[in-house]
């Protein structure tokens, strides 16, 4: 495919969520290949009760400054000794924000009310807040022309987009008989970050097992301790010399003593050499690596150009020595971050990056830009999936049988 020119993060807040079991996103983790039609037949299985958007925002931002960004994360990590994230990536964006007056009778006013009051941190939108906003259909167009104009290929991305944001959006679109007119314009793809990103992950999984598999670490390790050995003892060696600088003063060296004095500085500084290079090579946070743990193959492998994603997956803890002396990639182990209860929600995910609270909007346009700073952290690994995995919106079916719903 060609590669992805416009990345468009996308949330939505509503009325409530579906009435079944397609929004959790622990019920349907593994979509099949054919994400167009899954969400097709998603949409086609939908009753007649369904929630209604009240707010909805889009980020917009061409690929080359995601990329730009997430290298200059890259960097702030590395500096900091890729601690977790307390800080914002300052990405320049497009961003468009309404809220929706939802349309509601009385009854569905207090069942909503209701709702926000048992769920305050959840739905923040008052009734007031809504009731004298536009309704959806006045305010697509906006949107759309913001779609049309966007460097195609562009994508949406949303976290839980399927079962979710793509799938209530299309339901608007229907309902409200956009689909002829302000349709999603061509050249617009989708990608849900709750499907793409562990199977990012799970790559990185791979990769690292048949890399461990097939290299004889037994030697690799074996020649690093020796080497380190020497430059232990010679530099031990080195201070050991001691230098009287009241006979210097009285005496000045010769020529000849000069050649033979050891260059005690020039030693010093190589030994603060090796230990900032093998700064370079921790992982994630300053538990996962430190200069007094055994070497085990991550510590061999060129990680500084690692996506912060990557770093943070590829822990040192997960690898293992077998029967035969070599080492392991528990990739089972590995993946038991990610799976779970709760494990794979929009706030896990930044948890495993950010600093607990550094996003707290539970609002379209926060959360949006949290899916982004997220996002980052996966860098070129994330653009790439994006670019093979992306899939279109199943408009065509809709259009033609309007009166299916």
């Amino acid at each position: 495919m060609e590669a992805t020119k416009t990345l468009i993060f996308m949330d939505l807040e509503s009325t409530g969520l579906f009435d079944d079991s397609y929004s959790d996103p622990l019920i349907n983790p593994g979509p099949p290949k054919d994400l167009t039609r899954r969400l097709e037949n998603i949409i086609r299985s939908d009753g007649r009760q369904k929630p209604h958007i009240t707010e909805i925002s889009l980020i917009s931002i061409p690929s080359k400054l995601f990329k730009e960004a997430s290298k200059q994360l890259n960097k702030e990590l590395n500096i900091r000794n890729n601690q977790l994230v307390d800080f914002f990536i300052p990405v320049i964006t497009n961003i468009q924000t309404r809220q929706i007056n939802p349309k509601l009778n009385s009854t569905e006013w207090a069942n909503y009310e209701l709702l926000r009051m048992n769920k305050p941190n959840v739905i923040q939108l008052r009734r007031e807040d809504l009731e004298l906003k536009n309704t959806f259909a006045e305010e697509w167009p906006g949107f759309h022309q913001m779609l049309s104009i966007a460097p195609k290929p562009a994508c949406l991305i949303a976290h839980n987009g399927i079962c979710f944001d793509f799938r209530l959006l299309m339901h608007e679109l229907i309902q409200s008989n956009l689909l002829e007119k302000w349709p999603i314009p061509e050249g617009v793809y989708f990608l849900d970050t709750l499907s793409s990103l562990p199977d990012i992950e799970n790559s990185f999984d791979n990769e690292v097992e048949i890399t461990t598999r097939n290299v004889n670490w037994k030697y690799i390790i074996s020649q690093n301790e020796e080497e380190e050995e020497e430059n232990e003892e010679e530099i031990d060696n080195n201070e050991g010399t001691t230098v009287n600088f009241e006979n210097l003063i009285r005496a000045p060296p010769t020529e000849e003593q000069l050649q033979k004095t050891p260059d005690f500085n020039k030693k010093q500084n190589e030994k603060k050499e090796i230990g900032r290079k093998g700064a370079k090579r921790c992982l994630f946070g300053s538990s996962t690596s430190t200069s007094n743990q055994p070497p085990t193959p991550v510590t061999f492998m060129r990680t500084e150009s690692w996506s912060p994603a990557k770093r943070r997956r590829i822990n040192s803890q997960y690898f293992g020595r077998n029967r035969e002396g070599n080492w392991d990639f528990n990739s089972h182990q590995a993946k038991r971050e990610s799976v779970g209860r709760g494990k794979r929600t929009l706030l896990a995910l930044q948890e495993r990056f950010f600093v607990n609270g550094l996003f707290s909007s539970h609002r379209a346009q926060g959360d949006a830009e949290a899916l982004l700073q997220c996002c980052l952290a996966y860098g070129d690994d994330f653009l790439s999936y994006m670019d093979k995995h992306r899939a279109a919106f199943p408009i065509e079916c809709f259009r033609e049988n309007i009166n299916y719903f």
